[in-house]
């Protein structure tokens, strides 16, 4: 059986809501996940735990997610990171 602490971790970086508790549903079963809103917020999560994963938003306020991506993999090499972009109209 597996423990907490072999679970796989998941970070969501979105600044979408909707997006952010899609996915947290989606992968909380298999993972423990967390969400940041911002890139800056994410390289402090990533400076204070390990990630397997990484979903990152390419279009977020501040610092973008391409930057972002670059500081990560210096903090955290092993960390997988998918950029995701998307664009949607009302």
């Amino acid at each position: 059986m597996k423990t907490e602490d072999d679970r796989l971790r998941i970070l969501i970086v979105e600044d979408e809501p909707l997006i952010r508790f899609i996915f947290t549903r989606v992968f909380s079963e298999i993972a423990e996940t967390k969400t940041a809103e911002s890139a800056e917020q994410a390289l402090e999560e990533i400076g204070t735990q390990h990630y397997d994963l990484c979903f990152l938003d390419y279009n977020l306020p501040g610092m973008n997610g391409l930057d972002a991506l670059k500081i990560i993999k210096e903090k955290s090499k092993k960390t997988k990171v998918v950029i995701m972009s998307g664009r949607y109209f009302d």
